[in-house]
């Protein structure tokens, strides 16, 4: 038996919600809070006042939200007709706006500014068959755009290509920045010219600790290896000796690979322990001081450079977007601001076509897209300052949570947010729903516990104020937090990690097999994510489907052996690599095979066709002289899906512990090096280095 839930702390607030419908309304609510319910119920509650259901517009984050939003509308209007009592207008209402639900707008910002602007294509100076270009069309679009225009640079001579090379720069190198260009076309990147620096104090400085640092090494390499401190002075040393440190473009790219990782010494492997700690702190000393001041310096002479060539390719993409009708994502924004901004009748007809809009997550709203809102929702003569607008009575509806606010990278600052709570509640109301659904009392005593200390008592520019999970009372039989003892043989951390993933994961198998719970309603976290494979390894074992965020999963097996691969097909006539091939989880040649294969004549090495291809070895010399000769002629990323076929790699790595996020990573690994291809970086070299750089990720 249940006992009946009494009404939230804060039904007041959702009250007001659903019966305040001229006030324009901010409302802060966390997750779990009903949001979308009170937001359903502010629309129908709309409907059922007699607002057209065409003259709503409900904008949302993505468009997984838009659809769940849409049928609980719908839902909602249903359960409405079904109670709707004996008032014949309101079932009319209710009636005709569930037949003419399609005509509200329900979908994220995105296409609702692309809604605005095929209303009124002209005035904003687009073609009326413009296109709006998917998110995974994107991609492909502007890498295209940025080899036509580093060929047609190339073809014409442009200046810029031998100002960027002067400085060190590969034109090809710089898509990123073009991506960011393309991305924030209405933020200005100021680009002042700086002189070169000044190289000739660093220099002396790096010289004379490089002097210091190689008196003091050992004369033999350590039994451990050489250290990154020692691994740092024999690099230094070969980059010395073969470029010219008076030139700042070979200089400075020799002290951009120094880092504090790489400068610190392991003081055992040092003749002198003393002497290896003080010159840690001299190259410390270094890094911090000339090094930095020189690179600073010489990234603010290059620049300027960089953002001119990056800017003019910027601008013609644009052209070209509008000229032949395909939009992004961020043409569709600019072009919806400028045309409320800038035209003061298409923004009045707007207002009236669409009198109520309501807009959920706001935190992760931008700048361009809060003035979207406010001018839609606020009257031309007020001005095109979105900042100082006043929106008509209850024109303007947003739910937002400042502490949900993690899109920085997007521009949806909190600044911005905070700004927008402070225009509502001049004009409007602020409301909070501070009640949750879907946690019990014991989950929220430990996370207000913690929290508490976490978040300031205070809203600051850059975060917002602790504000406590409340949850009700729950009925019998809820979960709550349970406790349970991780007992071992071993006292190692290895070991505890492995008790306890196995407890978690039988425990949480047996209620999935009971029927009390599904896979999805679970979640593991933990403080160091290399833990996170034992979990997901433990889970898998016993059929629990599992995804996994930033762990280290144990795919280096094969990324290492693809690594293997690709340096044999860039150096084919090294006998060492190539038998490092023959030996590995490709080809499993024993050191046998490679005994009988020398003794048979057979040459380690692939720049021309083996003499036999019937015995192991010589099947597997075939196989990578094959991949070297595919290697003259394709781009990177085509010789990885052909040596991934080849071998079955993919399926290999599906059917391992936790083959999902292996195969997974491989997928993920042929995108990265076709995006680097793409941006220029088409060689062996550079698919090595994405391989090297996941398996950073990976490790880090």
């Amino acid at each position: 038996m249940t006992t009946a839930l009494s009404a939230p702390e804060d039904q007041s607030a959702r009250d007001r919600i659903v019966s305040d419908l001229d006030t324009n309304l901010l409302v802060e609510a966390g997750a779990g809070s009903g949001k979308t319910t009170s937001l359903v119920g502010r629309m129908v509650a709309l409907v059922r006042r007699g607002t057209p259901v065409e003259q709503i517009a409900a904008v949302t984050f993505t468009r997984n939200a838009a659809t769940e939003l849409r049928q609980r509308f719908e839902v909602e209007l249903e359960r409405a007709l079904r109670e709707g009592g004996d008032e014949p207008e309101i079932l009319r209402r209710l009636a005709r706006a569930r037949e003419h639900l399609d005509s509200a707008f329900l979908g994220t910002i995105h296409s609702f500014c692309g809604r605005l602007l095929r209303e009124h294509p002209i005035e904003a100076g687009l073609d009326p068959s413009f296109e709006e270009v998917t998110e995974e069309e994107w991609p492909a679009i502007r890498q295209e755009f940025w080899m036509r225009w580093l060929e047609r640079s190339r073809r014409d001579d442009d200046v810029a290509l031998e100002q960027l090379r002067a400085v060190g720069l590969d034109p090809r190198a710089l898509y990123q920045g073009f991506e960011a260009l393309v991305r924030y076309p209405d933020v200005t990147f100021p680009a002042e010219s700086r002189a070169i620096p000044d190289i000739t104090e660093c220099r002396r400085a790096l010289r004379s600790l490089m002097q210091r640092t190689g008196d003091a090494m050992p004369d033999i390499e350590p039994e451990d290896g050489w250290d990154a401190l020692q691994r740092t002075m024999r690099r230094l040393a070969l980059l010395e000796r073969t470029g010219d440190w008076t030139n700042p473009v070979s200089f400075c790219d020799a002290i951009a690979t120094l880092s504090s990782k790489n400068c610190h010494p392991t003081q055992r492997r040092w003749p002198d322990k003393k002497v290896a700690k003080a010159l840690g702190e001299d190259w410390e000393a270094l890094l911090a001081g000339p090094v930095a001041t020189v690179l600073t310096a010489w990234r603010e002479h290059r620049y300027p450079l960089v953002i001119e060539f990056l800017s003019r390719a910027a601008t013609a993409f644009a052209r070209e977007r509008h000229a032949t009708g395909r939009l992004g994502f961020e043409d569709l924004l600019l072009g919806a601001a400028s045309l409320l901004r800038k035209n003061p009748a298409a923004r009045q007809a707007l207002g009236l076509r669409f009198r109520h809009l309501l807009v959920d997550e706001f935190q992760d709203t931008d700048p361009i897209q809060a003035e979207v809102c406010f001018l839609l929702a606020s009257d031309p003569a007020q001005g095109t300052n979105w900042r100082t607008v006043t929106p008509r009575p209850g024109a303007l509806f947003v739910v937002g949570d400042p502490k949900q606010s993690i899109y920085r990278f997007r521009r949806a600052d909190i600044q911005t947010y905070e700004l927008v709570k402070q225009r509502i509640a001049a004009c409007g109301a602020v409301l909070s729903l501070t009640c949750n659904f879907r946690s019990v009392h014991p989950v929220s005593r430990l996370v207000n516990h913690h929290f508490v200390h976490a978040f300031p008592r205070e809203a600051s520019a850059v975060q917002a104020a602790f504000a406590p999970l409340i949850t009700r009372d729950a009925p019998a039989g809820a979960d709550g937090i349970y406790c349970y003892q991780v007992k071992p043989e071993a006292k190692r951390k290895d070991a505890i990690v492995t008790d306890c993933s196995t407890q978690v994961a039988s425990w949480i198998a047996q209620r999935v097999a009971a029927g009390d719970r599904a896979p999805g309603d679970f979640l593991v976290l933990a403080y160091r994510k290399e833990v996170l494979e034992a979990y997901a390894t433990a889970l898998a074992e016993r059929n629990i489907p599992v995804n996994v965020t930033g762990a280290g999963l144990p795919r280096e097996l094969e990324l290492r052996e693809l690594i293997v691969i690709l340096r044999v097909l860039a150096d084919p006539t090294d006998p060492v690599l190539v038998a490092a091939a023959l030996e590995g989880l490709f080809f499993g040649c024993s050191p046998a095979d490679l005994f009988e294969a020398r003794r048979a004549g057979l040459d380690f090495a692939i720049a021309h066709a083996p003499n036999e291809s019937t015995s192991r070895v010589g099947a597997a010399l075939q196989q990578l002289y094959q991949w070297w000769m595919l290697a003259q002629r394709v781009q990177a990323d085509v010789l990885l899906d052909r040596i991934l076929d080849d071998t079955g790699l993919l399926a290999y790595a599906a059917s391992l512990p936790l083959g999902e996020n292996r195969a997974g990573t491989l997928l993920h690994l042929i995108e990265s090096v076709r995006a680097a291809v793409t941006a220029g970086a088409s060689s062996l070299s550079g698919a090595i280095e994405t391989i090297e750089q996941v398996l950073s990720e990976s490790a880090s």
